[in-house]
């Protein structure tokens, strides 16, 4: 069975910073990242920002 997954995550006023900090990480370490997806089941994910007043952060997962 396929799994798709849509989450939402305010950010804390003040936080903004260390999400963009973790967000480059993870860029900056894709191959490593990518590694640890078959190990989740995860087969694709997306991960972006989206500004409303606040941060917003959405990810996407598909999961098998």
């Amino acid at each position: 069975m396929v799994k798709v997954e849509l989450s939402r995550f305010k950010v804390k006023k003040g936080k903004e910073k260390k999400v963009q900090e973790w967000m480059n990480f993870l860029n900056q370490h894709h191959q490593e990242t990518v590694a640890t997806m078959a190990g989740e089941r995860m087969y694709v994910e997306d991960i972006f920002k989206e500004v409303i007043e606040n941060v917003l952060i959405r990810k996407l997962g598909l999961k098998i």
